[in-house]
């Protein structure tokens, strides 16, 4: 029961019965007469005072309300059946289609993002790269907070570069409240909120004051909210003691370099990146926005690797990791634009990296293209043995989670002897 489920329950629970508690339905485990936090849950329900509820962030539910409404009333597709029963292949319908379109979506904010210093078809290859990252192989597939978290903060980045280059004048509100949601989305973008607001402070000062005014205006509903629903401010998911104390040195080298779960593995075309930003630093001419984004990027990579379930679970590639492409395809577009203006200087190196770094573009498409239409991809998670209970298969590079091979057989022989 991922987030377009929640999604109808929300609708359903709050509008026609006035609660976000989701004990009127008929979801596996969720209807027994004794609710208790030891009894056998799905992962996306969490028990308080004996009731049922969603556990993860509820923005993306929120922002998703429209669609569902939409889908449900025009073309009679939900994710449930009048008498609340789950409807898989309703709720499938809906995400895919929601996680596509919110991701073709990125991908033209993207492209008008680096339409504001490069030409159309270096910006072509920008949106190309785009596909090479988690935005085909992850967000597009289902809805996710991660998929909400990634076009919201496209859209904050686009307005913030274009109101620097002076092709439209900053909004505070506009910006406030898209930050505001983006943390409603997903708690981690904590890290982004605050990195653009001290940003804002720096080279937008009067639009800093209604930018506050905003957050604050949305963080008083929220915990508003939270106290009504859970009785305390923040709900669980927000919780800080779901991190260790400390980021894990051994996490952090599995976010980067693990065979199944790697940034640099999964989007090689980000090794190109770290070259183009070691040789053109000195020569990005919008070097504030390069920094910002990589100290959006170095600080995700810290959060993410104290926590203990680094891995993400049944996923694939570095799942975590998905909040950052909107950083990553910023500083390609500052970094590129800073390595075109070299080209005269030595052509024919540059004419070699252009090759080394089209082929990496091609061979991240091509990993990515695998995770997305690819249920071996998937299957790679349970066989040989369940990612969960055997983590160090992370590390096993004869069997990488990249790789194309067909699972098929093993996993239905797997299924028969549950059965």
């Amino acid at each position: 029961m991922p987030l377009i489920v929640a999604v109808y329950l929300f609708l359903q629970e709050h509008l026609e019965h006035q609660t976000f508690q989701l004990g009127n339905y008929k979801i596996p485990y969720v209807t027994q007469q004794d609710l208790t936090k030891s009894a056998k849950l799905p992962y996306q329900i969490e028990i308080i005072d004996k009731k049922p509820y969603y556990i993860f962030p509820y923005g993306g539910a929120v922002l998703s309300v429209p669609y569902v409404a939409l889908a449900k009333t025009i073309f009679h597709i939900s994710p449930a059946s009048s008498d609340g029963r789950y409807h898989p292949k309703g709720e499938q319908r809906l995400q895919v289609f929601l996680a596509a379109l919110l991701m073709s979506i990125t991908g033209v904010i993207f492209y008008f993002t680096a339409r504001l210093i490069l030409q159309k078809a270096m910006s072509v290859v920008i949106v190309i790269a785009a596909l090479g990252t988690q935005i085909w192989s992850t967000a597009s597939r289902q809805v996710e907070s991660h998929t909400w978290m990634i076009l919201l903060l496209s859209i904050a980045i686009y307005h913030l570069f274009g109101s620097k280059l002076g092709r439209f004048r900053i909004n505070g509100f506009f910006l406030g409240t898209i930050l505001s949601w983006m943390y409603f989305v997903r708690p981690t973008a904590a890290i982004d909120v605050l990195l653009i607001t001290a940003y804002v402070a720096f080279r937008f000062r009067k639009a800093l004051l209604p930018h506050v005014i905003t957050g604050l205006i949305w963080c008083s509903l929220f915990l508003f909210f939270s106290y009504s629903v859970f009785s305390k401010p923040f709900p669980h998911y927000y919780q800080a003691s779901r991190l260790l104390s400390y980021p894990i040195p051994e996490f952090l080298l599995g976010h980067l370099i693990s065979p199944s779960r790697g940034l640099f593995v999964f989007l090689p075309w980000t090794i190109f990146l770290t070259y183009l930003i070691g040789k053109t630093f000195r020569l990005v001419t919008h070097k504030d926005l390069l920094i910002l984004s990589l100290v959006a990027v170095v600080l995700h990579l810290l959060i993410v690797s104290a926590y203990y379930l680094w891995w993400g679970g049944h996923s694939f590639g570095p799942r975590l990791l998905s909040n950052i492409v909107p950083w990553l395809i910023l500083s390609l577009i500052l970094t590129v634009e800073a390595w075109l203006k070299q080209q005269t200087k030595s052509f024919s190196i540059f004419r070699i990296e252009a090759y080394a770094g089209i082929l990496l573009i091609i061979l991240s498409v091509l990993i990515n293209g695998y995770g997305a239409i690819s249920i071996n991809a998937l299957r790679w998670n349970v066989i040989p043995d369940n990612i969960d209970q055997n983590p160090s298969r992370l590390w096993d590079w004869k069997n990488p989670q990249f790789w194309p091979r067909n699972y098929e057989q093993n996993f239905e022989d797997e299924h028969s002897n549950e059965d």
